[in-house]
């Protein structure tokens, strides 16, 4: 944090933090305004994280349960801006993305391929910044990894929680209920048989420190050994 805007909010570190950020875009946007680049500039600005619940750092999430460092929606949804003028639209899309596809979306836009020698997460979202119409999310499912603790599973609306160990065992329809605060797991035993199916797949596949689960493929990018999550 500069010391410059240490104290320039009322609301702690979480204002100061977003005051440089806003002032880093400014400059960032004036030296594209000078380089004459305006036109041709995609500018994308999110966060890594939902807030911190610490009142001393000023953050707040709500509607959303908890914040930084959970897999709750607090913690993981995050507003994304997209900006280049005449090309995206004025417009708006609750279609679920994750910064995974930043790159795969980049790269389509840079008219280039992706590396075939390893597995790509992301998605290409293209449309969906676009503002095309009826684009929906390329993503059938999403999972909530911790380290190496896959902690929860999303399909469409549908949010299946397995929390640490010893938690309980949590289904949330997040169009209704965003926050988090009801669990429908004893209503729909067909929805929480399908999203355990998917999370098997996945902790099959990259394996899940909570249940001990090694996995069977090797990815090149990120993988676990013995429940630490490796990038090496």
């Amino acid at each position: 944090m500069p010391e410059e805007f240490r104290g320039r909010s009322a609301r702690g570190i979480y204002g100061d933090a977003v005051t440089v950020v806003d002032w880093s875009t400014g400059r960032i946007m004036a030296i594209l305004e000078e380089l004459g680049l305006t036109d041709r500039a995609l500018v994308v600005v999110t966060s890594d994280n939902g807030e911190s619940v610490s009142i001393e750092e000023g953050g707040n999430n709500f509607p959303l349960n908890y914040g930084k460092g959970s897999t709750f929606e607090g913690g993981v949804r995050i507003p994304c801006l997209a900006w280049w003028p005449g090309i995206v639209p004025p417009a708006e899309t609750a279609e679920v993305a994750t910064q995974m596809d930043l790159y795969p979306t980049f790269v389509a836009l840079a008219g280039t391929s992706l590396p075939d020698d390893r597995v790509i997460d992301g998605r290409n979202i293209w449309p969906l910044m676009a503002g095309r119409t009826n684009a929906r999310s390329p993503h059938d499912a999403l999972f909530y990894y911790r380290t190496g603790r896959l902690q929860a599973v999303r399909s469409g609306t549908w949010k299946l929680h397995f929390g640490e160990t010893g938690s309980p065992l949590r289904l949330f329809n997040l169009d209704r209920d965003p926050g988090e605060r009801t669990n429908l797991l004893a209503r729909h035993p067909e929805l929480v048989d399908r999203l355990e199916r998917l999370a098997n797949e996945m902790r099959n596949e990259i394996g899940d420190e909570l249940t001990g689960t090694r996995g069977t493929k090797v990815r090149p990018a990120g993988f676990v050994i013995d429940g630490v999550l490796r990038d090496d």
